[in-house]
């Protein structure tokens, strides 16, 4: 027990200071620190004189000697130890810095330091975190190491995609950031949209391309409820006789089978159209019923011009009849129905003989094509001809894709686009065979890549524009045209040689 007394005069005040003398310490310690030092002090000594006095024994006197060493150096931590992770609560954005390194501080700024290892971050923006050994009793602290990542978007929400109903709007599939509110085509936010490109209209009604029947007429029924429109009496193809069944020419209802054949109900699955019994209607030119003898001698009159014959389901025109067409030039439009007619241009027909201008339903599959089923439907004609279907109005501006059975394969024979009417002109239907007309806002035609349905050079510049990223194009289905995975300037190359009659 005792007093603790400093002998300041002898102390060296450039490292040492604040001492505290005088103070009574019951182990005998004393407390004293260091003043503001700096690297140049580095190697200096201080020093100051103790003197234990005491009640009972003789004062003990002794000096301190200070020296002032530098601390050693750390290394900088390793930078791939530590990452950055970002997290949300769909409002707010958090910066993390994790790493497994013990004695380590954290900076967002690079000159403020702490412990603390987070911080709230702007939405899509660079952050940048340091990170640095702590200093020590003996060792400084280290170089920082340091990483930029941006921050990205928030909670992204899945939209999934709902398809549009007559009562309900629907959209396409879409993700959105709940901390921007933006909208995005694809889940890594790459692709902004706006709402009105993934919101889909609603279609009020979506009425069905194919009729319902029964036998008292058909129509046609809404795919998403249960409303129907255009509800017609069914239209005869003719009187039944042993060789053909009464159909309608619309629908293909069987509405009277063959005579000696089985009940009525079905539908038209085939047969022969020709005439062969005196009671049926028959055919009309302009309007006027004849037999096809008198059109035939009504068409040898006119010199060029045109004639509309409603054929009245008498689906064999007479060899007279197509060489009057012939000899005089005469565009004859033959309507087969409501909804189809064949078109034919005498200046274009190079063989006489009868012509079969059935249209029967067909059979094949047509679920690998994309769009909507327009018509299948089944021909022997063998003469120059074009065929007029009538299609809903609401498609109007889409294109009709005409497919023909081929070696049991569906093959692209052309596209043509729906007129304000909904109609659609089909060329080039002069081979017997079975075909598919499927309409799509897209024209299958292999190339057409800026979907006007016609292939020439501006498709060839576009794919080039495309595949150097200065277009993005509008029918993207169809545009490999070598197959190869890839969408360059190969492929361009490919379309011009097309379009000067080097390749198939």
């Amino acid at each position: 027990m005792g007093q603790v007394t400093v002998d300041r005069a002898k102390k060296d005040g450039t490292i040492v200071a604040g001492i505290f003398p005088n103070t009574c310490y019951s182990d005998g310690k004393f407390t004293f620190h260091l003043g503001p030092n700096t690297a140049d002090d580095i190697g200096k000594t201080g020093s100051f004189t103790v003197k234990l006095v005491t009640d009972n024994y003789e004062s003990v006197t002794f000096a301190v000697k200070i020296t002032l060493t530098a601390k050693d150096n750390q290394d900088a931590p390793d930078p791939t130890a530590f990452d950055v992770v970002f997290t949300n609560d769909g409002s707010k954005l958090t910066a993390t810095i994790k790493t497994k390194l013990k004695g380590v501080e954290y900076s967002f700024d690079g000159k403020t330091w702490s412990n603390v290892n987070t911080t709230a971050v702007a939405h899509l923006k660079d952050v940048t975190a340091y990170l640095r050994y702590k200093e020590t009793d003996e060792l400084n602290a280290s170089a920082a190491v340091f990483k930029t990542v941006n921050s990205g978007h928030g909670k992204l929400v899945h939209h999934a995609a709902v398809q549009a109903t007559c009562q309900n709007t629907g959209n396409v599939e879409y993700w959105e950031c709940e901390t921007c509110a933006k909208y995005y085509s694809d889940e890594a936010a790459a692709t902004e949209v706006s709402l009105a490109e993934v919101i889909i209209a609603k279609t009020d009604h979506k009425w069905s391309v194919k009729y319902t029947y029964d036998k008292n007429g058909h129509w046609h029924k809404c795919e998403y409820c249960d409303a129907v429109t255009e509800t017609e009496s069914h239209v005869s193809s003719g009187e039944a006789t042993s060789a053909k069944a009464e159909y309608c020419t619309v629908c293909g209802y069987i509405i009277t089978p063959k005579k000696g054949g089985g009940s009525s109900g079905g539908h038209v699955s085939g047969g022969s159209h020709s005439r062969d019994n005196t009671t049926e209607r028959n055919p009309s030119i302009n309007g006027e019923q004849k037999t096809w003898s008198d059109i035939a001698a009504a068409l040898g009159k006119q010199n060029g011009g045109s004639a509309t014959i409603s054929l009245n389901g008498e689906t064999t025109v007479p060899a007279e009849v197509i060489k009057a067409i012939a000899d005089r030039k005469i565009r004859v439009e033959f309507v087969y129905d409501s909804t189809k007619s064949w078109l034919v241009d005498g200046a274009e027909i190079t063989a006489v003989s009868a012509v079969d201008l059935s249209l029967l339903p067909g059979s094949v599959d047509t679920s690998s094509l994309r769009g909507i089923l327009g018509c299948k439907y089944r021909i022997s004609a063998d003469i120059p001809a074009e065929i007029r279907f009538a299609f809903r109005k609401q498609y109007a501006g889409e294109f009709a894709n005409v497919y023909k059975l081929i070696d049991g394969k569906l093959v692209f024979q052309t596209c043509v686009k729906l007129a304000e009417d909904g109609t659609a002109v089909i060329p080039g239907m002069s081979a017997p065979g079975e075909y598919a007309v499927m309409v799509c806002r897209y024209s299958d035609r292999q190339g057409d890549f800026d979907n006007n349905g016609i292939l020439d050079i501006y498709d060839a510049v576009a794919l080039l524009r495309y595949s150097v990223g200065l277009d993005s194009g509008e029918n993207l289905q169809l545009i490999d045209l070598n197959g190869d995975g890839l969408v360059n300037c190969a492929d361009a190359s490919t379309v011009l040689r097309w379009l000067v009659g080097l390749s198939a």
